[in-house]
């Protein structure tokens, strides 16, 4: 993951434009069904420039943004929290649904199984988890793990998540679709304790 930090951290000023130049609702078109609506709380984590927060705070969510690279943060109208996965360290409020884009990759399979309980725990009752999975390769600067939907939902059940959905995409970004990037969203529900 530091590796992976590092190299946005030195790329940010490209990755801004880049970033910013892609539509939230573009991006989300696949699982806008169970996208937050408004007043709900919403966590997203790995923030980048802060393009989708303000994408759901201009839908009458109410946004906590968490990004760790905060040379990306392009959205100052937004607060974001410098912290990352597996831990974080804003504990005191839970939310509605919390959404993880182009993150869960650079996390090592231990980091993913040690984030599902920290995220069940910052989920309110029947709370949804929408993450995506990449699928193809990465920028040698910021390096990812594989990642399998199939070991993904085990380790969901394990800490008492329910799959609403995954879902396979194409990527929207030029030269993700040139390198054969694809992404597969998942949906899980928090279940009782």
């Amino acid at each position: 993951m530091s590796e992976a930090l590092a190299g946005y951290r030195s790329a940010a000023h490209q990755l801004i434009h880049a970033y910013d130049a892609l539509d939230p609702a573009l991006i989300y078109e696949s699982v806008k069904d169970v996208l937050p609506k408004s007043g709900d709380r919403v966590l997203d984590i790995g923030a980048g420039t802060g393009r989708d927060a303000a994408w759901f705070a201009h839908m009458g969510c109410h946004v906590t943004a968490v990004e760790p690279v905060t040379e990306l943060w392009a959205h100052p109208e937004i607060p974001m929290i410098p912290d990352q996965l597996p831990n974080l360290v804003e504990r005191k409020l839970t939310f509605d649904v919390i959404i993880i884009t182009g993150v869960w990759h650079h996390l090592s399979p231990d980091q993913r199984k040690d984030a599902i309980p920290v995220l069940w725990s910052r989920l309110k009752p029947a709370g949804k988890l929408l993450f995506n999975l990449r699928h193809g390769p990465c920028a040698k600067d910021r390096p990812g793990f594989r990642v399998s939907a199939f070991e993904e939902r085990k380790v969901l059940i394990k800490h008492r998540f329910k799959t609403v959905f995954q879902r396979h995409v194409p990527s929207v970004q030029i030269q993700n679709t040139k390198n054969d990037v694809t992404w597969m969203w998942i949906c899980a529900q928090k279940l009782a304790a």
